[in-house]
Formats: C-alpha cells, sequence, structure tokens
C-alpha cells in the first residue's frame, strides 16, 4: 500500500538494518559449517561453551563484517586479531563439526584407534575449511587423488598439517592483551610453585623411606570413621607425622611452608584479575603448539604412512603458491594465518564465487552452481557463468559487503520477477534454471513459526 515510488528498495534497506537479519543468515552458516550443540558420535555430550561462535556470527552479519575479515577470523583469529573478542570467537569454527570424545578421552594417540580419531578429527577441519569456504571436495584425496578434480593426495595431506597442532576443548580467552597476559604470568607463577611443591613433598617422602608409603597405603585403605575404627585411624596418622617429626629437615620444612603460602597467594592473584570467558574451539593447548607430523597416506590408513608433507594448500588455483613458505621455527598460528591470506588472496577465484553462489541460492532457491558445496567435475556447471565471475569480482573489489551482495540481488529485475507460469518458456526449460520467472518458494518452518 506504500505508493513511494522507491518504497521496495526502503523495504530491502529495513530488513538488511534489522537483527533479526543477522540471526536469519546465520541459520544459514551454521548449517553450512554443520555447527552443533553437541560433539555428535556415541555420548553425544553437550558443549556449553560453543553458543560464542554462534553469537559471533550473527553479530558479524549484522555489523556487515567484510567477508575476507570473516574468513580470517574463522581460521586464524587468534593469531590475526588476538586482541578482539572476534578473533577468538571466529575460531569455534575449526571445531564446529562433530567430534568423537571417545576417541580422544579414551584412547591415547599412541595406538591405532587414537590414531584413526586424531586423523578424522583433521580431516573434518580440512574438508569444513576448504567446503565451506572454495566449495572443494577436497576430503575425496584423502586415500587417492582425487578421481575427477586435480587434487592429489599430496594437497590434501598439506591440509592436514595446517591443522596438525589443534585440538578441540573449552579455550580460555580475554580480548584484552593486558589481562591475557596477567593471567598467563600468574598461571606459569603458579605452575613453577607447584612444580617445587611436588619436588619438596617427593624428597620428604624419599628422606622418610618406604614405611611412610606403608602408611599411606594403610591410611588410604581405611573405611569412613563413621563406619571403622577411627582410633586406627588416628594411630596411623600419628605414626605418619612422628615419622616425617623424626626426618625431616628444617630448611626443607621452611621452604615447603614457603611455597605453600606462595601458592595461596598465587590463587589469591589470579582469582582478583578480570575473569576469562570460555570458548569451545581449536586450540594447541594439549601439545604445547607443536605440530604433529603429517605424512601422506596410503589408502589413508594411518598404519602406512609413507613421505613427510609440510604445510600448504591446493595446487589448482596457479596463480597462488600451493605450499607455505615458512621459517622453520615458524609457530603453529603461522600455517593458520598462510591459509587464511591464501583463502582471501584477489587471485583466488573459488573463494569469490563460493559465497556469491551460496547467496544466490537462498535467495532463489537454487545457486547459479546448484552444488554450492561442489564446483568441481562432478558439481553442477554454472547456469549463468558470467554473471557468477561479474557478481564475484563486484563483491571482492567491493570490500566483500555482503548486505550489498543481498541489496544486489533482491533489487534485480531478475529477483523481482512473478512467479507465474509460461507455457511456451516452460516448453524449452521446465526447470526454470535461465529464470525466466521467480520460482515458487516453500515457506520454511521457521518462517512460518515468525508469521505465526
Amino acid at each position: 500500500s506504500d505508493t513511494d515510488p522507491l518504497a521496495y528498495e526502503k523495504l530491502v534497506d529495513r530488513m538488511l538494518v534489522s537483527p533479526r537479519y543477522g540471526e536469519r543468515w546465520a541459520r544459514h552458516w551454521l548449517d553450512v559449517v554443520h555447527y552443533g550443540d553437541t560433539h555428535g558420535y556415541d555420548k553425544d555430550k553437550p558443549r556449553p561453551n560453543a553458543w560464542p561462535y554462534r553469537d559471533y556470527v550473527i553479530r558479524a552479519f549484522n555489523d556487515d563484517k567484510p567477508y575476507g575479515r570473516f574468513i580470517k577470523e574463522q581460521v586464524a583469529g587468534d593469531v590475526l586479531y588476538p586482541d578482539t573478542a572476534d578473533g577468538h570467537q571466529a575460531i569455534g569454527f575449526i571445531a564446529a563439526g562433530p567430534w568423537d570424545l571417545i576417541g580422544h578421552t579414551e584412547v591415547p594417540e599412541t595406538k591405532t584407534d587414537g590414531k584413526i580419531a586424531r586423523h578424522l578429527d583433521r580431516d573434518d577441519m580440512v574438508a569444513n575449511t576448504i567446503g565451506t569456504f572454495a566449495s572443494v571436495t577436497i576430503q575425496c584425496a584423502q586415500c587417492h587423488a582425487h578421481k575427477f578434480d586435480p587434487i592429489t593426495q599430496e594437497d590434501y595431506y598439506s591440509l592436514q598439517a595446517v591443522f596438525a597442532a589443534l585440538d578441540r576443548e573449552d579455550r580460555p580467552y580475554h580480548a584484552d592483551a593486558a589481562v591475557r597476559a596477567a593471567h598467563e604470568a600468574a598461571g606459569q607463577h603458579q605452575a613453577a610453585l607447584e612444580k617445587r611443591q611436588r619436588e619438596i613433598e617427593a624428597s620428604i617422602a624419599k628422606a622418610a623411606g618406604p614405611r611412610l608409603a606403608e602408611i599411606d597405603k594403610a591410611i588410604a585403605a581405611q573405611p569412613k570413621p563413621k563406619n571403622g575404627n577411627p582410633d586406627q585411624l588416628a594411630t596411623l596418622k600419628a605414626e605418619r607425622e612422628a615419622l616425617l617429626a623424626a626426618t625431616r629437615d628444617e630448611k626443607v620444612t621452611a621452604e615447603l611452608a614457603e611455597v605453600t603460602a606462595g601458592l595461596g597467594a598465587a590463587e589469591a592473584e589470579r582469582k582478583s584479575l578480570p575473569p576469562l570467558q570460555t570458548i569451545y574451539a581449536a586450540t594447541p593447548r594439549q601439545r604445547g603448539g607443536v605440530p604433529r607430523t603429517i605424512h601422506v597416506l596410503s589408502r589413508g590408513s594411518v598404519l602406512a604412512p609413507t613421505h613427510e608433507v609440510s604445510p600448504g594448500a591446493l595446487a589448482l588455483v596457479e596463480p597462488l603458491q600451493s605450499r607455505f613458505d615458512l621459517p622453520p621455527d615458524h609457530a603453529e598460528g603461522d600455517r593458520r594465518a598462510a591459509l587464511a591470506r591464501w583463502l582471501t588472496d584477489t587471485s583466488n577465484p573459488l573463494t569469490w564465487r563460493s559465497i556469491v553462489n551460496r547467496v544466490w541460492h537462498y535467495h532463489f532457491g537454487e545457486g547459479i552452481v546448484a552444488t554450492p558445496s561442489d564446483f568441481g567435475h562432478m558439481g553442477a556447471a554454472p547456469t549463468h557463468p558470467e554473471l557468477l565471475d561479474w557478481l564475484a569480482a563486484e563483491f571482492r573489489d567491493g570490500g566483500g559487503s555482503l548486505k550489498a551482495l543481498h541489496r544486489v540481488i533482491v533489487t534485480s529485475a531478475t529477483y523481482r520477477q512473478a512467479s507465474a507460469g509460461n507455457g511456451a518458456f516452460a516448453a524449452i526449460d521446465s526447470d526454470n534454471q535461465y529464470l525466466w520467472r521467480q520460482n515458487r518458494r516453500r515457506l520454511e518452518a521457521e518462517a512460518i513459526r515468525d508469521a505465526v
């Protein structure tokens, strides 16, 4: 009923500034990256700290974060943007997919099943990253060279090497560098004190001799006092104290008291700092940032490693270097930062085509490439290749604004067509691949819910 000739354009702008826009499009994105609030697999335990990544995606869309920055934050935000909350929350992307709790927590990495679990974990990281941002089925090269696309096993395992130091767990973070540094320093000081405490206690136990271990074993075996003999427990404790008193060195005793007091002060210092936040994300902590050595696996078997590979990406994007030139002493995060730069390079056509095709897909019900996560030979050919390239180049060169891309698409004559039929056109193109009308769309469940 609005008679303003720009009523439609104003409606589009009103929807793009609505907070509901970010929530709606975040749902699409989280589907693509197979985000879950539980681990999946046998136990399917909840991930109570996964939600910051979800909220990051909503915020990024509402703020119209440039797409190149959006990619870099999700692959290496903790390295490239460590002094921002987004830089830490975004790497929840790497850990968004299913995770085998039993294979990682109950089976050591030295055993075959443990090796397989961690190999599959890296496979998920690689497949999710390359499939999401470049629309390439890289996982097909896990056991052999890709049957249809120019992707080698070397390419695949070079990408595994990018993620070779990472595991998944709840990760503490803070956007303020000073707060992070204070927590790290306090943690290191506390760890040093705990180490010294263990050393002193070990020296005391050595001086006391084997009888101390016997007494401790007897104390541990005593029933609870209400059911057992409290006199027996008291006797054992008295004997223990007498044994320690007879063998204790006064200097050692004084140092132990000093260390114990220092531990109390260190704990109080940590509690006085602004609290850290937590996100379920990729982390190099478990391995101290040291990447695993990655080999090409014959037929994809962890029992048949061949030659070692260095971190890299796909050789099929010819303008770009497929193996990363990193110094021998590079940090774990340098690998992910190199991959983030490879993905967002202006010479990488896959990245920019992939995202504009995904947005087109959600607006029309089918992408210009009907297989939005497979741009390979087994995927569909683009119906309008020149349009795909024009949209990709305009999006890339225009700063990567998703809101601008939406605006271009939904204000186009093609999008604004009626969905009425035309017998002559239908006889030529019954599937409406060439968009001679707007597609009829079924309302999704969440749109029906919002309407109700």
